[in-house]
């Protein structure tokens, strides 16, 4: 997934996309800058919520 916001001083949630897990288990998840200032980054939580 992909995603592209101005940079802001307030903090939203914004829904990101969709994420299948075939199995239970312990998985891990990475996020990384693919453009743009890295100084300017400000990224404080992912929240994610069980949609059945």
């Amino acid at each position: 997934m992909q995603n592209q916001q101005a940079a802001s001083s307030v903090y939203n949630w914004y829904p990101w996309g969709w994420m299948k897990f075939k199995a239970p288990g312990r998985y891990k998840i990475t996020v990384s800058l693919v453009e743009g200032d890295g100084d300017k980054l400000s990224l404080t939580a992912l929240r994610f919520k069980s949609v059945e």
